[in-house]
């Protein structure tokens, strides 16, 4: 799949629920820098890659799927809620 993805994002793997572990049965996990990203995603158009993508649709249960956007630790910012006044 390396070759055929989209510029700037990085395949990590796909992982699947064992045991009857987790939420969900499957997760593929991507790489990307920044959000600009999402825009090279869209724009990107290779007959493969789509291919790929279309087929594994049909080993998903319909609406039993979710995207996350994670971010190391230290890029998250923690904001405390602000005290009521009294």
């Amino acid at each position: 799949m390396a070759s055929v993805h989209p510029r700037a994002w990085k395949y990590k793997g796909t992982y699947g629920a064992v045991l009857g572990f987790g939420k969900y049965d499957m997760t593929h996990i991507w790489e990307i820098k920044d959000y600009g990203d999402f825009d090279k995603l869209r724009n990107h158009k290779d007959p493969v890659f789509d291919r790929r993508t279309a087929e594994s649709i049909g080993f998903y249960i319909p609406g039993f799927g979710q995207a996350q956007l994670l971010r190391e630790i230290s890029d998250v910012v923690i904001v405390e809620p602000k005290k009521k006044r009294r």
